[in-house]
């Protein structure tokens, strides 16, 4: 294996530990219940609990600038209400950016619920304007 990148996963201790040429390089952490590198760690959620939700346009351009596009995205979300059971306490629709104050309805899935609004939106406002691909710039921010 001479000069080729080897990685060691010890799944016990949830470390993954890299060497190159038979010299210790670096120790990387991962939760010991999430075995594979490169996956995203679950989102830690409480039944009951309010999160504050940020979701960023895309190369933070401007697409919510025009009130059509802001009621676009209201639609997408009392349509989102008639599929998921959720509260939102507080909104704020930015220029190129979203505020939510959502509470999950017991057994529901914040992830699931955003994940439908986020990209029924992106569909339709890409099929409106005639274009593809991302709309929005990364995964949601919950807290």
């Amino acid at each position: 294996m001479k000069g080729l990148l080897a990685i060691f996963l010890n799944k016990t201790l949830g470390t993954e530990l890299i060497f190159l040429k038979k010299n210790f390089i670096s120790v990387k952490h991962y939760a010991s219940a999430h075995p594979y590198i490169g996956m995203r760690l679950r989102r830690l959620l409480r039944d009951g609990a309010e999160y504050h939700v940020t979701v960023r346009i895309n190369r933070g351009e401007m697409i919510l600038l025009p009130e059509e596009e802001k009621t676009l995205l209201l639609t997408v979300i009392k349509r989102a209400k008639k599929r998921y059971r959720f509260r939102i306490k507080n909104f704020c629709i930015m220029n190129n950016h979203l505020h939510l104050l959502i509470k999950p309805g017991e057994d529901e899935s914040l992830s699931r619920i955003m994940q439908w609004i986020l990209s029924v939106f992106a569909m339709t406002w890409n099929r409106r304007h005639n274009l593809h691909g991302h709309v929005w710039g990364e995964r949601f921010y919950s807290r």
